[in-house]
Parts: structure tokens; sequence; C-alpha cells
């Protein structure tokens, strides 16, 4: 290993002791969220061109990151012994080896299709009979079989609803989601997205194949890098077959082409039955309408990576290998239910005539389509250690965004509709919050909050901030119980911003969710919205206490001004109540200057109209 290697890193504990040093029987697998490898940006040849991504679930990073970890990790099974990566296994081309794949309550239906270049393809329909409409939607079938992963909530098994869970309870879900999503709710839907990401990022371009096509650009002219047996077989491969009225190849290639178009080998959407209508138990099946790429048939080596076909078993026995392949579509049966036409030349099922040298020919080209990075690429590889361990770190901050706008009455002048800024003119405002000193409680939130410089309080008219506010965040199904606070700055014009004095509030270390939204000032009472509001990454909405857009809890805990809403002045105590304590405080403080507490309409002066302000004010209390 060494620093080139991807950055979703295995990192092997050594332990010296004296002058031995060894590896730990735990290796410790790490995935380092900020370094993640690269799956979005991978190189594509320029003469593929055939992708069934869908528009709304591009491959990301940190999407087939995600889809990794569940791709590999066994929880996602009832037994927590199976996961998707047992049936689908990186050294075989994400395919097993098997005939049938083995899972908690017995054995699937039909053999492990590879998934090899599932991306690049026009069928956007997976499974073998295509029954999944997306590669979104097969992702979770699996995990959802009775026989697979055994989530199936049937037989008394536990449906997905208990994975998901289970899910929650696992730590590394937690960041790993909230990375991808923003926060850490797990879904199905979410699920199948990171899934569906990593699937598509497994692609095999380095063959044998793909080197002679770069030099010529053109499938049809010989490629340099071929054997003449290999360029015979591509040949082979390439051309259609020349029938006679019986169905009966008298000229021509095999027609490998019309199905699985090269440079993709993907299998033509429009594709019926391949005529081989078997099951695994003797049953008719004839539905099987979907191939995965015949790509990567063979590994490096040139062995066989898995069995072919739905059924996996050849018709004498033992694993249906390429020969096989070949005898199935040499003699197409009669009478076979959706048949594709292309099987059934002049109406008889078609009759190729493979020879022998025709036979290692189009073996020999098959082999060329086979690549060695797909085998060994860390980034598609288990991402656990042995015991099934996985560490995240550097995980982000959970965190929402709030657009919150507010007035105090106090500074209010319904004229303009705007609150004065008369301590910022006077350079009265502190650049560090005042709450934590007038001992305000804070949760979730050291306090602390500092303006990011000076500047912040040079802006004038109606961006110019006139204050610090402190604004909180309540459980949605408690609104006393607060679970995370925030000092904010407040303009001129209602709007509260975070300590740049342009951005909106940010709150870290909560997630998105519904919450109670409350405000208050160190003078003016404190009022939260009677319902809850939906706060995310991004803003979906404001939570308007101006124009009763967010009606607070209580009416009555606001006064009108004019046409606008307003928290109520004078808690010149700052006890969220308006009584003598606060008419004390004005007197006391009677003709001075200066950023206090008992100068209830901010003019940065405390004298008579403070006090009249807090008597005509009295008996209120905030919320």
């Amino acid at each position: 290993m060494h620093a080139s290697l991807p950055r979703l890193k295995l990192i092997l504990l050594l332990v010296v002791i004296g002058s031995t040093a060894f590896i730990s029987d735990r290796l410790l697998s790490i995935i380092d969220l900020p370094s993640l490898d690269n799956y979005a940006n991978q190189p594509i040849p320029g003469y593929i061109n055939k992708d069934n991504t869908p528009n709304n679930n591009q491959i990301t990073d940190i999407g087939a990151t995600l889809g990794r970890v569940l791709f590999y990790d066994k929880k996602l099974s009832t037994s927590n012994t199976i996961a998707c990566a047992t049936c689908h296994q990186q050294e075989f081309a994400f395919s097993d080896p098997a005939i049938l794949s083995t899972g908690v309550n017995g054995t699937t239906d039909r053999h492990s299709m590879r998934l090899v270049n599932a991306r690049f393809a026009n069928e956007d329909n997976f499974f073998w009979d295509e029954r999944a409409n997306s590669l979104e939607e097969q992702t979770t079938q699996p995990i959802q079989d009775h026989s697979e992963m055994g989530f199936s909530g049937a037989n008394g098994a536990p449906g997905i609803d208990s994975l998901l869970r289970k899910m929650e309870e696992t730590t590394y879900y937690a960041d790993l989601f909230t990375a991808m999503f923003g926060d850490a709710t797990i879904t199905e839907q979410r699920m199948q997205l990171a899934m569906a990401q990593f699937i598509r990022s497994i692609q095999s371009f380095d063959a044998k194949f793909d080197a002679g096509l770069a030099q010529v650009g053109n499938l049809n002219q010989p490629f340099p890098n071929f054997t003449p047996q290999e360029n015979t077989g591509k040949n082979l491969f390439l051309a259609p077959p020349q029938f006679n009225g019986a169905g009966q190849r008298v000229g021509g290639g095999l027609g490998c082409q019309g199905c699985h178009a090269a440079p993709e080998f993907d299998i033509n959407p429009n594709s019926g039955n391949n005529g081989l209508i078997v099951s695994t138990t003797g049953a008719p099946d004839p539905t099987n309408t979907r191939s995965p790429s015949l790509r990567d048939i063979f590994n490096a080596n040139g062995d066989l990576n898995s069995p072919l076909m739905h059924i996996g078993s050849a018709p004498g026995g033992g694993v249906f290998d390429f020969n096989d392949a070949l005898d199935h579509y040499n003699v197409i049966p009669n009478n076979v239910p959706n048949l594709d036409p292309r099987l059934r030349p002049n109406g008889n099922p078609q009759r190729l005539n493979i020879t022998a040298q025709e036979r290692q020919n189009i073996t020999a080209f098959m082999h060329t389509l086979s690549g060695t990075n797909v085998y060994t690429d860390l980034r598609w590889s288990d991402p656990f250690d042995a015991n099934g361990n996985l560490t995240v770190v550097n995980a982000p901050q959970a965190y929402v965004m709030a657009d919150i706008r507010v007035l105090l009455e106090g500074p209010f002048n319904p004229a303009n509709n705007l609150m004065n800024d008369d301590l910022r003119s006077d350079n009265e405002l502190p650049a560090n919050e005042p709450y934590t000193g007038l001992g305000f409680i804070q949760v979730n939130n050291p306090g602390g909050e500092t303006i990011v410089d000076a500047t912040v309080f040079n802006t004038t008219g109606p961006n110019a901030i006139l204050d610090w506010v402190f604004v909180d965040l309540c459980d949605k199904n408690d609104p006393t119980n607060i679970i995370a606070t925030r000092s904010a700055l407040l303009k001129r014009n209602g709007r509260v911003v975070d300590t740049d004095g342009v951005s909106l509030l940010r709150f870290d270390n909560v997630g998105p969710d519904d919450y109670y939204v409350g405000i208050r000032h160190r003078n003016h009472l404190r009022v939260h919205s009677a319902n809850t509001i939906g706060l995310s990454t991004t803003i979906n909405g404001v939570v308007d206490f101006i124009r009763n857009v967010n009606p607070i809890a209580t009416p009555g805990n606001q006064n009108t001004v004019g046409n606008r809403l307003v928290l109520w002045s004078g808690d010149g105590s700052y006890d969220n109540a308006i009584d003598a304590a606060d008419r004390s405080a004005t007197w006391n403080l009677r003709n001075t200057g200066g950023y206090l507490e008992a100068d209830v309409n901010m003019d940065g002066f405390c004298d008579a109209e403070d006090r009249s302000i807090t008597w005509n004010n009295r008996n209120k209390t905030g919320m």
C-alpha cells in the first residue's frame, strides 16, 4: 500500500514487540469522509455511449461509498451472515462461482448475475426476468427476499422496517447517511440510491479489446493487438448469420452482435427469451429476457468467472460454461414461448452449424473482453475488517439553516417599518454576544459567538445590524424542551443573520427535522412558533414573526404596531417578564448612556421614554 492507492483505506495495525513486527489480528477499516475514493469521475472510453444512470441519481463519491458499505454489510441480513457481496464477489466479476447462491433460508431461484458494467446499457430493467424497473428498485429486493437475506416480513420473519431500525443503531450509518443526504434518516429509498450508485460505479474497460478498439477506432477493422484467431472470432461475433429457408446457417457470422452489441456488449432491451426456458427446479421458466454484459465472462487467467445463464447448470450436469452456451445457440429448441425473433429465422429455430474452428475462434475473442483492474481495485473491495468492524472518521457536522424574521418594539419605527440602529451608529454594539454574560443558558452550543470582523457593523440602511438576539430550537414533541441555542445578529429590516452579518443562521450539531422556533432579545420578551417548522440544510421557507406567517403559540405575547407584529419591550432585567424589577432598572440607570439592558427603546440612553415603555407594558410575560 502507498499514498496513491484509493483513500478509502484499509489500515493494518502493526504491533512491534522488540525487533519483531507483526500484523494485528484485527484489520481496522476506516472511511475518511473528506478523502473519498474517486467514483464520480472515473475515466470512461469515448466509444462507450450507453448509460442507464437516471438524472436524479448520478454517481457521487459519498453516494457510492455509502453504497459500498451497504453492499458488503452482513448486518443487512436477518442472520448477520449474508451480504449482497456474498453472492456478487469481486474476485469473480461480482458474481458467484456457485450455480445457486446460498441465503439465510435456502438458495436463490436463479444464478447470481454478474454486475460488471451494469451501468453501460440501454436496458434499465434488472433481474433475469426484468421484474425491477430500475437498478435502484432492484437493490433492496434481495434484502427482502425470504430465502436470500431474510427481511421478507413473511413466515414470521422481520420486514424492512426492522432492518431500518437495526441500521439506526449502527454508528457508521448515521455518519454516512448524514454525509450523503444531510441528515441521518435511513429509508429504503435512500439505501436504493446509494447501492445503485456503487453498482453503477463498477466498471471494466482495461481489456485487450479496449486497447485494440482505441488503436483503430472501428469495430470492423482488424485490431493490431489481436491474434488472427481473435480477429476472426471478433468478425464471427459482429457479423450477422446468413440462413436458408429452413433456419440453417449457410454463411456469415454468428450474429451475437444482434442482441449483445459491442462495444458495451449489453443486452438489447427489446430481446425476447433466448430459448432456455427451464428453471433450476425443472419447471418452465420462460420469462427470462435479461442478461448481464458479456464482458468479464472469463477472468484474466482465462478461467470462467461463474456459471452462465439464469440456471447456471448445464443440461448434462455441472456448470453451464461457454461451450454449453455455444451448444445452446447452435441448436435452438422448438416450441419456445416468447422466443426472440432473431433466433427464429424464416420462422424456424436457428441452426448455426458452428464448426470446431469457429468455436475456438469465438472463444478466443470472448477472452479479449476481460480486464484486470475490476478484480483488485480497492474502491470496490470489502470495507469491513475481518471482524465486521468499520470506522468513519472526520464525519461532517450535522446542521440546519434558519431564515428568521422578527421586529423589536423598542426601536421599531412604524413610519418606515424599520428598527432604529442607534446603538450601532453610536459604536455601542459589542463584538461578542452578550447573552452568556447575562446568564442565558446555552444548549448544544458553547456560546461566545463573535462577529467575523469589525466591518460587519459598517453596513448602513435597512441591512444595518442593530443588536444581538437569542434564538432557540425546541423539540418537535415538546415546545418546552430546548435542544439548541444560538446568538445571532438582527438587521433593521428584521432579518436574523449569522455572525458575518450576511448569511442565514446556522445551527450546528442538530439534524434536519421539525422544530418549534423561539426568539428573544435581552430586553424584549421571548416568543416561539405555535407550530413546528421544518428546518434542513437548505432554506425551504421563512420563519416569519412579523406578518403572522408563523403564528406564535400565544398571540397576546406579541404587540401590534402599525401593521407589524413586534416583541414586547421593557424586560430590562432580562427575566422574560416585565415587572417592577424592570421599572426599577430604568429608574436606577436614568440619564445613563451606553449598551444597557434598561435602555428598552435601544437609543443608547436610559431616560423617561424607557420608563414609560416599561410601565405601559407592565405585567407582560414571555413564553
